[in-house]
């Protein structure tokens, strides 16, 4: 379980506070958007998109401020790698469908481990070492396997598939896709794990979004994602 998603958290200090367990490290951040990026000091890099911190910088601010992030990667690197070895690797970002893997690893090959903070509502922390983990578990907030919670939807996403492609073998890729996201919205993400949904229910609900997926002009709207290669 080298991955955790916590609910209705935005805020970096209490994260923070559990992360005694890393080795001495810089913070590589990116992808940033805060709100509080004037009238005090030291405030302006807080405005910036990316930048690297030492864990003393980055938590004298936290803990002074305790501001509210929208959106942003906070990756550890260890110390020990220097600041031109961090920076010739590409800035991780939040546009990338590695959170819906069955795995999730930071970004960063030199990173030990990442904090994600997604439209000021939730975070996600992975590592390559679960010890590392741990004592993340214990933040004040709901905090969810994210690793398990992937592979139930990476299933539920593939049956869905299954069922689509027996009504429909040439499908499309672009329809298969965008269909998929609809039925598991419909049908299993308020509901995952909680109970049965029948297969007579899951065509009903492909034959509905079929209509509207195929008709000329729809637009696409969602990131392309194969669950099968998460088997």
């Amino acid at each position: 379980m080298p991955a955790l998603f916590i609910d209705s958290c935005s805020q970096l200090k209490s994260i923070l506070e559990k992360s005694e367990s890393l080795p001495p490290h810089y913070w590589l951040v990116s992808y940033l958007e805060c709100y509080d990026t004037s009238g005090w000091d030291g405030c302006e890099k807080w405005g910036k998109c990316s930048f690297i911190l030492t864990d003393e910088e980055l938590k004298k601010d936290i803990y002074l401020r305790d501001m509210q992030f929208i959106w942003g990667v906070f990756s550890a690197i260890p110390n020990e790698y220097s600041l031109k070895e961090i920076e010739k690797y590409t800035l991780p970002e939040l546009e990338n469908p590695n959170y819906m893997a069955n795995h999730i690893n930071p970004q960063h090959p030199l990173a030990c481990l990442e904090i994600s903070i997604w439209d000021g509502s939730y975070t996600y922390i992975c590592a390559h070492d679960e010890d590392i983990l741990k004592p993340f578990k214990e933040v004040p907030y709901k905090v969810i396997d994210a690793e398990k919670d992937n592979q139930t939807m990476n299933r539920e996403l593939c049956r869905i598939q299954d069922i689509l492609r027996g009504m429909v073998p040439n499908v499309s890729e672009a329809v298969a896709n965008d269909l998929q996201w609809e039925c598991w919205h419909t049908l299993f993400r308020e509901k995952a794990g909680k109970s049965e949904i029948s297969d007579e229910k899951i065509e009903r609900t492909i034959k509905k979004a079929y209509g509207k997926i195929s008709t000329e002009g729809y637009r696409f709207r969602y990131t392309y994602w194969n669950p099968y290669d998460q088997k």
